[in-house]
């Protein structure tokens, strides 16, 4: 995986509000098209979007967007995501130069130190040597791009902007940080300038899987529903497996956004198929399952979920959603109330308070 393939499977979820079928992202960048059968995000009743995004903010609802959810780093050679970390706490002991390390050399080391750091889940470490490898050869492009990527995943697009337009600078026909910055800029809801960033990154690698996908659901967001089925279909064609998951999951999205559920819901059992385990791809089948009137299949989808993930307040509020449509209101009740314990966003708390007030 390249550096900014922030737009593969766990694609952003985390970025909706409970009340809307529609992702990591990790809402809110841009008006969107009228929903047929699917709430808006402002209607509390709708579903809300699976696992962690790049943006800021608490989970939303609804189907997570397509793009943004495997961004991790890479260096002159590719990488791997990192979960999300703190701080940048001290790093290794300092390398020092010699007549055949030039400090480059010993950046790129400090790089590729950061991506092991960051494959084996130590964000904060990783944080701390693509910073040492900054600032020995501040003319390095690639841990410009992957703090980048790192600061995406823990929430902090404003600063992952700045670096990718380090590495842009250094480099303007580096493509990774385009789509990087991208990502950044739409959970930011500067959706129009993700999709020129992702259109050239396609003018520079007409075969940027992750630039359609990330480009797909931005014009998603925009209400170009067409294009961005245009851009799945395209992934979908070209991609690998984790990115055929993230093209199923966006063109289902696009799909229940027009009230395609039969569709959708083909979408999604085929990126199931491939991916049993994708969280993203069973909250947002359980939500449209949800929306079609099947409660009992959307609450097995949200029961797999919560298996991997017992505290994801987006799969509790969906079950407690679920749960209230079947009948059971105590089992509503005690999701809502699980969603609370683990939320401290106000305007989340809000609307599932609303919820619970419906409950008889």
């Amino acid at each position: 995986m390249s550096a900014s393939e922030h737009d593969a499977d766990e694609q952003s979820a985390g970025d909706q509000d409970p009340g809307e079928q529609g992702t990591p992202g990790m809402g809110g960048d841009a008006p969107r098209p009228p929903r047929l059968g699917i709430p808006r995000a402002d209607e509390p009743d709708a579903g809300i979007a699976g696992p962690g995004a790049p943006s800021p903010g608490p989970p939303g609802l609804g189907i997570p967007r397509a793009g943004d959810s495997q961004q991790g780093v890479a260096g002159p050679s590719p990488q791997s995501p990192g979960p999300p970390g703190l701080g940048i706490p001290k790093a290794d002991a300092p390398d020092e130069p010699s007549p055949d390390r030039t400090p480059a050399d010993i950046a790129n080391e400090m790089n590729e130190r950061g991506i092991a750091y960051a494959q084996s889940g130590e964000t904060e470490r990783a944080l701390a040597e693509f910073t040492r490898a900054i600032e020995t050869s501040p003319a390095t492009k690639e841990p410009y791009n992957n703090r980048g990527n790192l600061l995406l995943d823990v929430g902090q697009p404003e600063r992952a902007e700045d670096d990718y337009n380090h590495a842009l600078e250094i480099d303007p026909q580096y493509v990774d940080p385009y789509c990087g910055r991208a990502a950044a800029r739409r959970a930011l809801g500067r959706s129009d300038e993700a999709l020129a960033d992702y259109e050239q990154a396609l003018a520079l690698q007409p075969g940027k899987v992750n630039a359609f996908l990330g480009r797909g659901e931005t014009r998603r967001l925009l209400g170009q529903l067409d294009g961005a089925l245009d851009d799945f279909d395209q992934a979908l064609e070209i991609g690998s497996d984790p990115d055929r998951v993230a093209a199923l999951t966006g063109r289902a999205a696009v799909l229940a956004d027009v009230g395609e559920f039969d569709r959708a819901l083909q979408d999604l059992d085929r990126a199931i198929g491939i991916a049993p385990n994708s969280i993203t791809a069973l909250n947002n089948r359980g939500v449209v399952l949800l929306g079609a009137g099947r409660p009992e299949g959307a609450i097995a989808d949200f029961d797999k979920v919560l298996e991997q993930q017992p505290l994801l307040v987006a799969a509790l509020v969906n079950r407690g959603r679920a749960h209230a449509s079947a009948g059971s209101q105590w089992k509503a009740r005690s999701d809502f109330e699980r969603a609370l314990a683990v939320t401290a966003d106000e305007g989340l708390r809000a609307r599932i308070n609303t919820l619970m007030e419906r409950l008889t």
